[in-house]
């Protein structure tokens, strides 16, 4: 007979909270508490937390604590920032995709991997948890790039980049899907070859091209296309020139210095609460030589920052690139 759905959300929490911090540490978590819904062991997660991360494309140093509070940054709401579904859809398990948000949340992202890889067992269009796995899935990429206890990065990516396809398959009207299929290939571009890149950032070129061309309005679209443009032009100028002569790409050519600018700031615009969205301009302006400008919105990324771990994170890198540009 299988087990109950709620029974085995519920041994999952209990599992991953034997080591987590307890119902009182949770309350006190700065920035995600609502309703705590407890647990017969005592323990509980957060009911309905404003869900929290972004990857794209910054790679910032992560030691300890810190790759998993970087990869907690933000997940896009609903409307013009696109990532988000809001409300679950009518087919799907809402309490079940709280839990899985909160145990991510918390800081336990595989637990929450396994939730929704459970609600996918039972109904594999379930297009809420989809997406989730895939951004879930990422999350995990990223933290094994630094803790290679972790698993592969490789395999954690190409779960996540199935996930996003069977989503994208499923509800072609939507974003979230797309949008983890963009930062899933923007992660693998860091560590592919040549060739390989290359056709890595023509994907996240058209994937990111075909959001705006949606909604002209995503700030993390915005992002990737300016850190994909940086990030090519940063390149020595022989390895561009190879590049895009024997590997070709529309990314490679299409590439610029005013593009990657422009791109970046409209992220910013758009999403001005984002640190890392200023975080990434900031590091193209100290490339640029335009270090006072730099200076002025690595200091509102510390100032602004928020009493939650991916701010206090985002402002520790800013403070660090702050004495390397001269602030």
């Amino acid at each position: 007979m299988p087990v109950p759905w709620t029974t085995r959300i519920s041994r999952a929490v209990s599992r991953y909270s034997q080591t987590g911090p307890e119902s009182e540490d949770l309350d006190r978590l700065p920035g995600a508490r609502s309703r705590l819904r407890a647990f017969p062991n005592g323990r509980g997660v957060f009911r309905r937390p404003s869900p929290l991360v972004h990857l794209g494309f910054s790679h910032l140093p992560m030691t300890g604590f810190f790759p998993l509070a970087l990869t907690l940054a933000m997940i896009f709401s609903a409307g013009s920032e696109g990532s988000s579904g809001g409300s679950p859809g009518p087919d799907s398990d809402a309490w079940g995709l709280e839990q899985a948000d909160s145990l991510f949340l918390a800081g336990h992202p595989k637990a929450a991997l396994e939730l929704v890889e459970g609600m996918l067992a039972e109904d594999p269009r379930d297009y809420e948890a989809l997406w989730r796995a895939a951004s879930f899935a990422v999350a995990l990429g990223v933290i094994s790039e630094e803790d290679r206890n972790g698993g592969s990065p490789g395999d954690w990516y190409a779960k996540a980049e199935g996930f996003a396809s069977r989503g994208m398959e499923l509800r072609p009207d939507r974003l979230e899907a797309r949008y983890w299929e963009v930062a899933t290939l923007g992660r693998q571009a860091l560590s592919a070859g040549p060739a390989e890149a290359s056709e890595l950032a023509d994907r996240i070129r058209r994937g990111a091209m075909e959001i705006l061309d949606r909604d002209p309005n995503h700030p993390g679209a915005h992002n990737a296309l300016g850190r994909l443009y940086y990030e090519i032009m940063a390149l020595p100028g022989m390895s561009r020139f190879l590049g895009r002569t024997f590997a070709g790409g529309e990314a490679l050519g299409e590439a610029s210095w005013p593009l990657a600018e422009d791109h970046l700031r409209r992220a910013v615009e758009l999403g001005p609460d984002m640190p890392l969205y200023r975080l990434d301009l900031a590091r193209f302006l100290v490339r640029r030589g335009d270090r006072a400008v730099a200076r002025e919105e690595l200091r509102r990324v510390v100032v602004e920052a928020r009493d939650r771990p991916s701010d206090q994170a985002f402002a520790a890198e800013a403070r660090k690139l702050l004495r390397e540009a001269g602030g």
